[in-house]
């Protein structure tokens, strides 16, 4: 069937309900079995909670619950917009900033998932929100979004070609999730516990190997405590080219990233790119491949951190850690996790929430000799040559999946 033969239809007449969460604040609890999300819990198609998402009781979550199904979609409507999510039964209540619609049965969910990713979508909402500093997307907007529909047999098609992608997707981010939280375990085995195998392969401390007091407690003799600085050849920040001179930006070609890019992962590449003009006309540096990128300002991103996979620069907000090369990138990385919950408790405690280079170059740190750091580096570095695979991999199938998305939608590729 041709596209001009698609059904004319909007939100509101495939959907059963459509509302909004909580306007208000619920009672949290700390130890509450029910997250309370908004619109930044959305994200590529998912439910995504973490340690700060705020908690609440069951009995405040029944107070505030809404009919959420196995037909439901959110879409973050305030603040930021367009933030897609599949309901999968989590335990979660909604703020005010998620809209959420059950389809009726004979529309394809993961067609209409699709639908609300497109550039068609986000372009509408975008384009007719409502406010100057916080965008606001009304429930009636929602409702009057119209578009064409395929018979059922093609939603799904267009559904499972899309899925089909996002499932390969999805498989390489929890891989390396899964290689990440072995790299870290290993790293707290022999950097936390003192267990790393001596001379003899056995686990060090349960052997009996000598420990000696320090101001950061008992670590294995022959270690020290030192400063971030000190196991790095070098920390500095990055900086921003005035954005009041196109030649520093246009037909730029050297990334520049900022800290909402950092996600603990390989940075492939970045949002915006500066001219080599902007790199030299501003305090810029441009690092090599493998400098660990970590963010300075504003919790929660503080702590947030990416492996440069190519030489690139960042912005102010961000420094950039070469490691020197007795220890090894996958120790840096792992260092600099396991001392970002207390980064971030400092950062917190400040006024703007944010910390800067002196405080990162001497925080104090148990570093090892350094046979033992560049054999754990060593070990890792196939864990962390796979999660760059595997991102670049998830790069390219993104880049696949959002060239045909449009054509789908569109009725431009056809299918049967």
């Amino acid at each position: 069937m041709s596209y001009e033969k698609w059904t004319e239809t909007s939100l509101e007449e495939i959907t059963s309900v459509l509302g909004d969460g909580l306007h208000g604040t619920p009672a949290y609890s700390e130890n509450g079995e029910y997250y309370f999300i908004n619109g930044n819990n959305l994200k590529d198609g998912r439910i995504v909670t973490n340690e700060k998402t705020k908690r609440a009781s069951k009995d405040e979550y029944l107070k505030h619950k809404r009919k959420l199904n196995h037909r439901t979609i959110l879409v973050s409507i305030n603040g930021t917009l367009g933030n897609i999510a599949i309901y999968n039964g989590e335990k979660v209540f909604l703020g005010k900033s998620v809209c959420y619609f059950n389809l009726i049965e004979d529309v394809d969910k993961d067609y209409v998932k699709y639908l609300l990713l497109s550039s068609y979508f986000q372009n509408y909402i975008n384009s007719l929100a409502t406010g100057t500093t916080i965008k606001n997307v009304s429930l009636q907007l929602m409702r009057k979004f119209t578009f064409k529909l395929p018979p059922l047999p093609i939603q799904r098609k267009i559904g499972q070609i899309l899925s089909f992608l996002d499932d390969k997707i999805e498989l390489n981010r929890q891989m390396n999730e899964t290689l990440e939280q072995i790299a870290q375990a290993i790293f707290k085995h022999w950097f936390i516990d003192f267990e790393f195998p001596d001379e003899n392969g056995e686990p060090y401390r349960s052997s009996g190997g000598e420990m000696v007091d320090s101001e950061l407690g008992e670590i294995p003799v022959g270690w020290e405590v030192g400063t971030i600085e000190d196991i790095c050849d070098s920390i500095n920040s990055g900086g921003t080219p005035s954005r009041k001179n196109n030649d520093f930006w246009n037909n730029g070609n050297i990334p520049w990233f900022k800290t909402g890019e950092l996600h603990d992962e390989p940075l492939m590449d970045s949002k915006e790119k500066i001219t080599q003009a902007g790199l030299s006309n501003s305090s810029c540096k441009l690092w090599p491949k493998g400098t660990i990128v970590f963010a300075l300002y504003a919790s929660p991103t503080v702590g947030k951190l990416g492996i440069l996979t190519k030489p690139a620069t960042s912005n102010q907000a961000a420094a950039g850690l070469i490691v020197k090369p007795e220890y090894g990138i996958p120790f840096l990385k792992r260092v600099l996790l396991e001392i970002r919950p207390k980064i971030q408790n400092i950062a917190t405690g400040a006024a703007q929430q944010n910390i800067n280079l002196k405080i990162l170059k001497s925080y104090k740190v148990i570093i090892p000799n350094s046979k033992v750091s560049r054999k754990y580096s060593n070990l890792m570095l196939g864990l962390d040559n796979q999660q760059i695979e595997n991102k670049r991999e998830n790069v390219l199938l993104e880049k696949i999946r959002d060239s045909i998305l449009p054509k789908l939608m569109s009725g431009q590729i056809r299918v049967k």
